[in-house]
């Protein structure tokens, strides 16, 4: 599968009608969304690309490339890297395959190669000559004016961040539960109080839904297995860093118990 993130998002974007028609494909939707929100600097890349391609050509194209590119500055690529291959596993998992060509293929793959190029002077010519492609894709792009288009100039800020959080939410709304979407509105907002709170909230409502799953008449196993869940509640702490991932967790583990 192509390694970029512009080819990466078009293929799942391909398959996003046929995804919604079952509970399976709605929870690779939210995996999918999930991996990239919780990317904060692939969040950076995805809103590089998506400012890039919406781009009509002008006198300062060339420069709005650059700045653009610009605003990577510090962002480690390997984990960047790291986010396209946690996306592309989990499309190749569910047989998530390209149903028809990338019409902007060739500028999501020079894209893609001025970003890993490295800023020192032996890769200058190159990095040239990529901006240059660039806007020569940019020149035949085809694009599709909508309305909020782009912020006046690109800053990858969170402003920048709780936008496109709310572009994809609106995208996406069939797909997330009024809980969901508390979560990820919350972890947009960057207000780590909003976040502790939230994660306290839900994890005390896990805690209750175990402890009435112990009440019922369960087998021994299953009951060893709900203690150790009750613990790891009991232990559990907020952290920023994991919460993204911590507050899926528990959204899983109360659909299994209200089950």
């Amino acid at each position: 599968m192509e390694q970029n993130l512009g080819s990466i998002h078009t293929i799942f974007l391909q398959n996003v009608d046929t995804l919604f028609e079952t509970k399976q494909g709605k929870q690779i939707i939210k995996e999918y969304i999930s991996i990239l929100k919780g990317n904060k600097n692939l969040l950076k890349e995805y809103s590089v690309f998506d400012y890039i391609e919406m781009q009509v050509y002008s006198e300062s194209t060339k420069g709005q490339i650059t700045e653009a590119i610009g605003c990577l500055k510090g962002v480690d690529r390997g984990e960047l890297k790291e986010g396209h291959l946690k996306l592309i596993k989990l499309l190749e998992d569910n047989k998530i395959v390209k149903t028809e060509a990338i019409e902007n293929e060739k500028l999501y793959e020079n894209i893609d190669k001025l970003i890993f190029t490295r800023n020192v002077i032996n890769q200058l010519d190159k990095k040239i000559n990529l901006v240059n492609s660039i806007v020569e894709n940019i020149k035949n792009n085809k694009v599709v004016i909508v309305e909020e288009k782009q912020f006046n100039g690109i800053e990858v800020n969170d402003q920048t961040i709780k936008y496109l959080v709310k572009k994809f939410n609106e995208k996406y709304d069939g797909v997330f539960d009024d809980e969901q979407k508390a979560l990820f509105e919350s972890a947009s907002s960057m207000d780590e109080n909003i976040q502790s709170t939230t994660f306290e909230k839900t994890r005390i409502e896990c805690l209750k839904l175990t402890n009435d799953f112990l009440k019922e008449a369960i087998d021994n196993d299953t009951k060893e297995k709900v203690l150790s869940v009750k613990e790891k509640l009991l232990e559990d702490k907020f952290s920023k860093d994991t919460y993204i991932e911590d507050m899926i967790n528990y959204i899983k583990l109360k659909e299994t118990l209200e089950d």
